[in-house]
């Protein structure tokens, strides 16, 4: 696949702009505090390419928050794996 070219403000720009990327990013709530990052990927990466996962820590416990954010390569990866795992339970 070729990167996408986009021309901001006169610089031309590899890929998408860092708003378009918001659309391709999920919130995902209710985790269990022991799911890991491999355990989240694993998850989403049934319904399209994961690009990245982030799983924010307490800073003084290091324990999880219980919460996490996934963003997936396309949109329509995206939207097939919020139909599938929108209120759905999983164990980790």
């Amino acid at each position: 696949m070729l990167p996408l070219r986009r021309r901001v403000g006169g610089v031309r720009r590899l890929g998408p702009t860092w708003s378009e990327r918001l659309n391709q990013r999920i919130y995902v709530g209710n985790l269990p505090f022991s799911a890991r990052e491999e355990d989240v990927r694993q998850l989403f990466a049934a319904y399209g390419e994961v690009v990245s996962v982030v799983l924010p820590t307490d800073r003084e416990t290091g324990r999880s928050r219980g919460f996490g954010f996934v963003e997936m390569a396309t949109d329509e990866a995206c939207q097939q794996a919020i139909n599938a795992l929108n209120g759905a339970l999983h164990s980790f």
